[in-house]
């Protein structure tokens, strides 16, 4: 978790509550061979691009609602994918037990072409844990029984009540998901940038190598 703080000219500090602690051992050797041995049998697996977004034009709506007509999904090809083992505490795979000629050769395919060629040892793995607490039973029956969703309505009109209140001129839009002016407006709102001061021996790379060559 970070804090933020602004000062009186406006940019934004950001430094952690408390220190990171490194946990070591999360899973035992015989575990951590049965969940490679699962991502190995059951892909192949998607780009985490590809699971969120559908085109450029989405892509440019959750950074800066403004991408050059230049850009295309090809800009944004990453080796990083995403699969889920399972959902609400239910294992999809009973075995948690790909190249399947060699366990340690990982590949990157388009189709049947083959784009790159990975190593175990080049892999970096990461699994995320999700949990949900719950006041009682009747706020875990709201939840459950759906009682309380936001619909895609909702969501619009409380982002232009709130543009609003802030006194930001915008033209309503007919499609506000689709309207790429009216998400240039949102991102102009909500969009804090990238920090201008940060705690000493904190700053990004790129600005220490920056700084060193001034």
């Amino acid at each position: 978790m970070m804090a933020t703080s602004a000062g009186a000219d406006g940019p934004m500090d950001i430094r952690p509550f408390a220190p990171p602690i490194q946990v070591d051992s999360v899973y035992t050797p015989r575990q951590h061979e049965q969940l490679m041995d699962l991502i190995r049998h059951h892909c192949p697996w998607p780009m985490v691009t590809k699971g969120r977004f559908q085109n450029v034009e989405q892509i440019a709506a959750s950074t800066s609602g403004r991408i050059g007509s230049h850009i295309s999904m090809d800009h944004f090809i990453v080796a990083q994918f995403r699969g889920w083992v399972a959902s609400h505490g239910t294992c999809y795979f009973t075995e948690l037990d790909v190249d399947p000629d060699n366990r340690d050769r990982w590949l990157m395919t388009t189709g049947d072409r083959v784009n790159a060629i990975l190593h175990t040892d080049e892999l970096r793995l990461m699994l995320h844990w999700n949990a949900e607490v719950y006041h009682d039973l009747d706020d875990l029956k709201l939840h459950s029984d759906h009682r309380d969703d936001l619909t895609h309505d909702m969501v619009a009109e409380i982002f232009m009540a709130d543009l609003r209140r802030r006194g930001m001129a915008f033209d309503p839009p007919a499609d506000p998901y689709r309207d790429m002016a009216f998400i240039g407006v949102l991102n102009d709102a909500y969009n804090l940038c990238r920090p201008q001061r940060y705690p000493p021996g904190t700053e990004p790379l790129s600005l220490r190598r920056q700084a060193s060559a001034a």
